[in-house]
């Protein structure tokens, strides 16, 4: 075998010892003195290959000291697929490979030679293969930093043979897989929608094509310790593609996990092709820490797009629809108003409601022409505002109603489906435009089971993308804050309509990226505030929208995409109060539960005894926007509180540099048995003050924090459903609404400021107090009581209101009434 070797440590077993303070400093170590397998390592992460076939053997989590790769040595780092004779099945399952040439891999082929070249911040370790006929060359090289748990791997192809060759490949195939002495506790994450973790990893197949199953490009395998959460340990690896390359990624039986690219790619003598580069990593305790690299990379390569900053005071967000001609409809009696005759009126359907942002459906004029169109499958605007409401002119007056009482216009627009009868067709000209099959049919997603309303238009197809800017520059222009375009998500749809001239049939995440790219674009140059949000999500479209909704329920557990992209915001939809809280989801609804398990696939199943209780109209309306900082916008912390007593209490813990907060309790606001429940609380730094909210009744009292010999707090909680307020030494001031009082035409309002863990005082001059549609007189603070008047600014019309604390104290934002 030919060493080349750039720069290398002297063989031996002895001389290994040597490295040890290095190895303990961090420093990253090279080492190829052992006669069976060259080593890269520091000290969070060793990588060994061997030395005759260049397979990895060894994946060593440095902390635990356990190596990973347990059983057999196949398919350990790559796999390539050379001379097909069939394409893959497109599912999760490994791809059934069948060539005259067989699969090669580490083990089939044989290793060329090796080289290390240190550098400033770690190594870089690089191997060079031969494929059994020699005619395929794999360049793999692997860095490492020092003290970083992971290591960045990529992997170049080059055919050196006289003819051309073609091929797929998976980069990482790792089989073999064992975290700890026993793999039937292994579990992963289901990476659909928002991505719901304990799923166990290997009984079956479980991911699939990234933009259909899976929503990021990352998946690990994990040990909990069902005793000491933050004593698990596991494996993750990310592959780190911009380019949204189409590929499977999942898990499978026997320790698998891989990234299989299924785009043949052709290689004409010569020639070199490289997959996107992979990320190993190894961690101890939660497999939020794997999320949370995930999430790093993702904001510095992908930019997500940041949340404007009228959003951040959003404390809740519902959806609504205009009545149909004539009043309502007794289908929908929850979402349509009563009395509303005109869009001037648009107020109306806020009265009575505590959301900062209502989106609407049912908008557009189709509703007027053709009545049967009215319900839960809408299209996309095609005919402007509905005249019998009164048109634009009259839409955006209620508009400018609505922003004079503080609150913010939403509104729906559908994605993809469209009716075959639309006036956008003329005859059967929506086969240009739809999703066509391979076996030439159309794709009717656009259906009620056997109810097909039309079809779902190719979102790469220009005339849809056009169509669809058209309709949102067209509310764009009227003032509205928020479009969400229903239906977007799992944009993995392959097309095969000659109309739309792909170069692929299935690059449509690429023409997904390049439709919301261009809406986003177009609404940028009439309102950069304005957000953009889907149904559905996936990791790439955070760069051109803000958000999703949620739609299932994740149970104990938070979900991936929060602990990845904590500000690619999930609205609560199906989603009570109580679950909103407890997960750090934006709310839709002020009662508590949920009435809606949206998909029977995916997610959690309820608590027992979920719904027995009677639902509950909760406080969290007006307490969310005080610790929205830390549920939207913090760090969720890798261990959760836990009530050792009650299986049924669940909560999670955030943190921000003013405060930590634990949200738990009960999803359907359930009394605490007994009347209190003890939670151990993981550790952190605070200031010893601990104080809870009950985020049903809305009162707040000091607790007890008791300190625990392994470091951990304990409370006493009496709330169904609780917001656990921890101030660090240096956090502002807590606003505490107290009461309203309303006495010669105003009201008003004492506010208490809490803040015994500082001692500092809050002068009027530190706060701002507004209430849209009203005006503020008489602020005043004395000793720790704050008081103020307000007063309508015209005439206000009835319904619900609210005032704003800030300033140089947590903010505090309080619904009233006015009648």
């Amino acid at each position: 075998m030919k060493i080349a070797v750039i720069w290398k440590f002297l063989p031996g077993a002895g001389f290994f010892w040597l490295l040890l303070p290095m190895i303990a400093a961090g420093q990253t170590v090279f080492n190829d003195g052992d006669p069976l397998v060259i080593t890269l390592s520091n000290d969070k992460i060793l990588v060994g290959f061997d030395r005759v076939t260049g397979g990895l053997v060894r994946l060593q989590n440095k902390a635990s000291g356990d190596n990973y790769l347990k059983a057999g040595r196949d398919g350990n780092l790559f796999r390539i697929f050379p001379d097909p004779r069939r394409g893959p099945s497109l599912s999760a399952e490994v791809y059934k490979y069948r060539s005259g040439n067989g699969v090669w891999e580490p083990g089939s082929g044989r290793l060329k030679d090796y080289a290390y070249r240190p550098g400033a911040g770690g190594g870089e370790l690089s191997l060079t293969y031969l494929s059994p006929d020699s005619a395929l060359v794999v360049a793999l090289r692997m860095t490492l930093q020092h003290r970083a748990d992971y290591v960045d791997c990529s992997l170049e192809v080059r055919n050196t043979s006289a003819k051309a060759r073609e091929m797929y490949a998976s980069f990482p195939y790792l089989s073999g897989l064992q975290v700890g002495e026993n793999s039937s506790d292994h579990l992963t994450i289901d990476m659909w929608d928002r991505g719901y973790p304990g799923v166990k990893a290997w009984e079956k197949a479980l991911g699939g094509i990234y933009g259909r199953e899976v929503s990021m490009q990352w998946q690990c395998v994990y040990r909990p310790d069902p005793d000491r959460q933050e004593a698990g340990e596991g494996l993750a690896f990310m592959v780190m593609d911009t380019a949204l390359q189409n590929k499977i990624l999942g898990t499978f039986p026997g320790g698998g996990m891989q990234a299989f690219y299924f785009d043949k790619n052709t290689l004409a003598p010569g020639q070199a092709h490289a997959w996107p580069p992979v990320r190993l990593q190894v961690f101890s305790g939660s497999w939020r820490k794997a999320a949370a690299n995930y999430g790093a990379w993702f904001k510095a390569a992908m930019s997500p797009r940041s949340v404007p900053a009228w959003y951040r005071s959003v404390g809740m967000r519902g959806s609504g629809w205009f009545p149909p001609p004539g009043g309502t409809d007794p289908r929908y009696p929850t979402l349509t108003p009563t009395g509303m005759t005109s869009y001037r009126d648009l107020f109306m359907m806020y009265a009575d409601r505590y959301d900062d942002v209502i989106e609407f459906a049912q908008w557009n004029d189709e509703i007027r022409q053709w009545p049967e169109t009215y319900g839960p499958w809408m299209s996309s605007g095609l005919l402007g505002f509905r005249k019998d409401l009164g048109g634009e002119a009259a839409f955006r007056e209620g508009v400018g109603k609505v922003h004079e009482a503080g609150r913010r216009v939403a509104m729906y627009v559908a994605g993809y489906g469209i009716r075959k009868t639309s006036p956008l067709f003329r005859g059967d000209s929506w086969q240009q435009w739809a999703i066509q099959h391979e076996n030439g049919t159309y794709n009717y997603d656009y259906r009620d089971g056997e109810n097909i309303y039309g079809v779902f238009v190719c979102p790469g197809y220009k005339p849809w993308q056009d169509h669809i800017i058209s309709v949102c520059k067209r509310l764009a222009r009227t003032g509205i804050d928020e479009i969400r375009l229903d239906e977007l998500g799992f944009p993995f749809k392959p097309c095969y309509n000659v109309h739309h001239r792909h170069t692929s049939p299935y690059d449509a995440n690429r023409w997904m990226k390049d439709y919301l790219q261009r809406v986003r674009m177009a609404m940028d140059s009439i309102n950069p505030e304005l957000v953009i949000t889907t149904e559905y999500f996936v990791d790439y479209f955070s760069p051109y929208t803000n958000g999703a909704l949620v739609m299932d329920y994740s149970g104990r557990e938070i979900d991936a995409m929060k602990a990845a992209i904590p500000e690619y915001l999930p609205l609560s939809y199906h989603a009570g109060a109580a679950e909103a809280a407890i997960t750090g989801a934006v709310p839709g609804k002020a009662t508590a539960q949920r009435k809606d398990w949206a998909w029977a696939h995916v997610g959690s199943k309820p608590i027992h005894g979920y719904g027995t209780v009677p639902d509950v109209e909760m406080k969290w309306h007006n307490l969310f926007l005080t610790f929205a900082p830390a549920l939207i916008y913090g760090k969720v912390h890798g261990e959760d509180p836990v009530a050792a007593s009650d299986s049924l209490w669940s909560g999670h813990l955030w943190e921000t540099e003013d405060y930590v907060l634990v949200t738990g309790g009960y999803d359907d606001a359930r009394p605490v048995p007994g009347g209190s429940v003890e939670v151990t609380v993981p550790r952190f730094n605070g200031s010893g003050f601990a104080y809870e909210l009950n985020l049903v009744s809305g009162s707040v009292s000091g607790i007890v924090s008791r300190e625990r010999a392994d470091g951990k707090k304990a409370v006493e909680l009496s709330a169904p459903v609780s917001a656990v307020f921890f101030p660090r030494a240096a956090c502002p001031a807590l606003p505490v609404f107290k009461r309203m009082k309303a006495a010669k035409g105003k009201h008003t309002v004492t506010v208490e400021l809490w803040s015994d863990w500082t001692g500092a005082r809050v002068g009027s001059s530190d706060v701002r107090v507004s209430a849209p549609g009203f005006r503020v007189s008489g602020v005043a603070i004395k000793g720790k009581t704050l008081t103020f008047d307000l007063q309508p600014d015209g005439d206000r019309p009835a319904g619900n209101y609210y005032f704003r604390v800030e300033g140089k104290v947590l903010p505090l934002r309080q619904w009233f009434k006015w009648k």
